[in-house]
This record gives C-alpha cells, sequence and structure tokens, in this order.
C-alpha cells in the first residue's frame, strides 16, 4: 500500500501508523463513511497461509459482533489480493503503556486507575459474555484517548495472528511473556482464567510503572513465583490484584465480575476470599542485617568497657578487707624484748591483691580490643557486601532499561534500535529470558520489513 492510493475504491491510505511483528497499520479514510480507519495488513507468510486466513476471518466475524464503547470496533475483513487487510476504528490516542509513563512517578495513583479499570473490566466483560476470549491482553493492546476514554484493542485478532505466523514460519509461538498466564504458557486451550491473568498483571503495572516480574527468566517466574506485593498501594487493592494473578487457576479469581467485586472491596466470604492472597508487611529481624549486628557488637563492647572502669575504680579506691582472725581463747605471754640497739623489721605490704586487679583489668582490655576487631572486620564486611549488592542492583537496572527501551522502540517499530537495545542487554545477561525474545522478534520483524521493501 502507498499513500495516496485508493484500495478497494474505498478506503484512501493518508499515512503509516507503525509497523509491527504482524504486519503493518495505515491511517486511511473511508470514503464511503467519510471517517477515518485504521488498516493492518498481513504478512505475506500470513497471508499465503488458507488456514491462517480462515482462522482470522472467524476471529473478525467475532469481534465485528461486540458492540462496546470501550472496544475498538472492527469494520471489514479483505481476506484476497496481494495484502489481506483488516479494517478497524481509528482510536486517536495513546497506548495504556505510554500513558503510565507519563503520569507521576510513572505509575496511576488509585482514583485515575480505577476510573480506568472499570473501563477495561467493561470491554473484557462484555467480549467474555459473547464468548470471546483476548488471550493477548497487554498494555500495548489498551489505547488511552485525550478525554480518558478506554479502547481495548484485538480481541482474539492478535493472538490468531501470531498462531498464524508461527505456522507459516516454523518459529515458536510468541506471547507477550510479561503479561501470560502460566496456562497460555503452558500451550492449554483459550479460557477466561487466562484473561484474568493477564488483567492482573496489567493492573500491577499500571499501580507500580512496571509488570509483576520485569527481569530475569520471566516465563519461569509466571510459571513458579506469587509477585510480590505492591508498595504504596492499600491492603485491599493489593489484595484484589494479586488474587488475579495466583497461579493455580483454581484459586485464581474467576471471572470479570470477580475482578470488578474485589476492586470494590465486595468479595463475599466463603471460596471467593478463601482463594484470595493475605497481604502481609515484610518483616524484618532487628538484628538480621550484617549492620544491625554491628551495632549489637559495639553496644556489648562499650558496656564491658564500662563495667571494667566500674570495676577498676571499686577495687583501688575501697579500703582492703579485714584479715579474718580465728578467735580463740588467748593465753599470755611474757613480753618479748628487743636487744638494745637491734633494728625493727619494717611492714612489707602484701602485693597479691594489686597484682591480680591489674591482671584482671589487661584481660578485660584484651577482650574489649578483640570484639573491637571483630566489630571492624564485620562492619569492612558489610560494606563489601553493600558495594557488591550496589553492583549486582546496577547491573540489573541496566539490563531493564535495555529491556524497556527495546519495548519502547519495537512499540515505535524501530527495530534496528530494538535489537540494539536487546543486544546491549544480553551483553550483561546472557541468559535474560525476555532480551532473547525481544531480540528474536525483532529480528524477525526486521527481516519481514527488509522483504517488504521497508529497510532504510
Amino acid at each position: 500500500m502507498k499513500v495516496g492510493e485508493t484500495i478497494e475504491g474505498r478506503y484512501r491510505i493518508e499515512r503509516p501508523l507503525g509497523e509491527g511483528g504482524m504486519g503493518k497499520v495505515y491511517l486511511a479514510h473511508d470514503l464511503a463513511l467519510d471517517k477515518k480507519v485504521a488498516i493492518k495488513t498481513l504478512l505475506p507468510q500470513t497471508a499465503s497461509d488458507i488456514r491462517a486466513v480462515e482462522q482470522l476471518k472467524k476471529e473478525v466475524r467475532l469481534a465485528q459482533d461486540l458492540r462496546h464503547e470501550n472496544i475498538c470496533g472492527v469494520y471489514h475483513f479483505q481476506p484476497s489480493g496481494d495484502e489481506p487487510f483488516v479494517v478497524m476504528e481509528f482510536i486517536d490516542g495513546e497506548k495504556l503503556t505510554h500513558f503510565i509513563f507519563r503520569q507521576p512517578g510513572h505509575r496511576c495513583d488509585e482514583a485515575i486507575f480505577r476510573r480506568l479499570a472499570a473501563q477495561i473490566l467493561a470491554a473484557v466483560e462484555q467480549a467474555h459474555r459473547a464468548g470471546v476470549i483476548h488471550r493477548d491482553l497487554s498494555s500495548g493492546n489498551i489505547m488511552v484517548k485525550g478525554d480518558g476514554a478506554i479502547r481495548v484493542m484485538d480481541f482474539g485478532i492478535a493472538a490468531s495472528l501470531k498462531e498464524a505466523q508461527s505456522r507459516a514460519t516454523g518459529s515458536e509461538v510468541t506471547v507477550s511473556i510479561h503479561y501470560a498466564s502460566p496456562e497460555q504458557i503452558n500451550g492449554e486451550a483459550p479460557s477466561v482464567s487466562m484473561d484474568v491473568y493477564s488483567l492482573g498483571c496489567v493492573f500491577y503495572e499500571m499501580l507500580t510503572g512496571q509488570p509483576p516480574f520485569r527481569q530475569g527468566d520471566i516465563l519461569h517466574q509466571q510459571l513458579t513465583r506469587q509477585p510480590d506485593a505492591m508498595p504504596g498501594v492499600s491492603p485491599a487493592l493489593n489484595q484484589a490484584v494479586l488474587a488475579c494473578l495466583v497461579k493455580d487457576r483454581t484459586r485464581r479469581l474467576r471471572s470479570v465480575e470477580e475482578v470488578r467485586a474485589a476492586l470494590d472491596g465486595r468479595l463475599p466470604a466463603g471460596p471467593i476470599l478463601d482463594r484470595t492472597i493475605k497481604i502481609q508487611k515484610p518483616v524484618r529481624d532487628a538484628v538480621a542485617s550484617p549492620r544491625n549486628w554491628i551495632r549489637v557488637i559495639w553496644a556489648a563492647v562499650v558496656v564491658l568497657v564500662l563495667i571494667g572502669m566500674w570495676l577498676w575504680m571499686t577495687t583501688t579506691d575501697a579500703p582492703p578487707p579485714p584479715p579474718i582472725v580465728n578467735v580463740e581463747p588467748v593465753q599470755p605471754k611474757a613480753p618479748v624484748v628487743e636487744p638494745q640497739g637491734s633494728p625493727s623489721v619494717p611492714d612489707v605490704p602484701n602485693s597479691d591483691g594489686e597484682e591480680k586487679r591489674k591482671a584482671a583489668a589487661a584481660e578485660l582490655a584484651k577482650r574489649n580490643a578483640a570484639e573491637a576487631e571483630k566489630a571492624r572486620k564485620a562492619d569492612e564486611e558489610a560494606q563489601r557486601q553493600e558495594r557488591e549488592a550496589a553492583l549486582v542492583r546496577q547491573r540489573a537496572e541496566a539490563i531493564q532499561a535495555n529491556l524497556n527501551r527495546g519495548k519502547a522502540l519495537s512499540d515505535k517499530y524501530d527495530w534496528q534500535g530494538a535489537i540494539a537495545a536487546y543486544t546491549s542487554a544480553l551483553q550483561l545477561d546472557t541468559g535474560n529470558t525476555a532480551a532473547r525474545a525481544g531480540l528474536r522478534l525483532a529480528q524477525e520483524s526486521r527481516a519481514a520489513e527488509c522483504k517488504l521493501g521497508g529497510c532504510k
């Protein structure tokens, strides 16, 4: 398709809106209805797969029946020709992920969250009533208009296109791993519980600025790890969102209606509450960290020094105790007369007590010095551990920054920039699953772009 071209005698192409792994998107003018529409084309390998086209046609028919103010409308599917395409409602707004980033602290406050979440839930509930499972809910598939109105896009269509591309290319099905439920990762049949889990991931991102799992092996964490409680979020709202993210879908909130009730604090007593998660504030042992141990040791040293000083002062100032005298009858003795001119023998003081006190003080000083040295070494070790932890945090932040940059560039269809960002992340962590998946998708999309003659 070219700018200025009119296709099917009805849609005049005005400009490209972007390009994704599934195809290109254009802004067009519907001459018959005199309004703007979005046209999404299919990649050649997908368009050549008859089964993929038929499945997409089925998904489009289902999406056409979805009529709701918070669902992006799907108008028409043209399955034949060189470039099959889907005609959709044009949404003049921004992706939810960009909206979140623009908020103070890069997160939605609870008032904004509740206003947007209510619209998202209304859209998904309407689709579920019609028997349509989205299967690819993410902040990238939700649009926010300038007036705050929500449009949820691509019900069933995005997932169907990804599966079709997988069959056509022989590659793995690429899921939005930051929002994928355990059963979706395991390849189970579509279900309402999949969308409930993805909703939990989207809500978690809205309230914290990031999905529940954002670094390391995301797929493994989605399968096995319960997300941490959200800091700065009320316990009731924490409980509601985390109840969407329970790994066992039999214990997870079962429907959009239950999710709405949980967000509103209306979860009834009984089985539903039994499936939710109790939020507890993390309790840190008062002497668990190396720094707290250092404080305890120094306090003990000070106490020992004070005790030693007190003992020293009391033992040096007090008079020696009187000698113990056995009381027995005393027989008178004749006086002893010293010879005239004989010198008297001076009294020799007993120095044993003084020596013992000095020895005790020396031993106490030695112990105090040993404790002080031990505390000094513990302090050095704690500082070393903190430096290492800081390096690990810096590395993790750099990896996440590259992942975020790669995702942002992918959203803008800047595949070359996304490839560079994901490559930088892999240089810091060669085993990073998210970076590998992002790099593979960017490379495949770049290759597809080049085949279409769009390489710059």
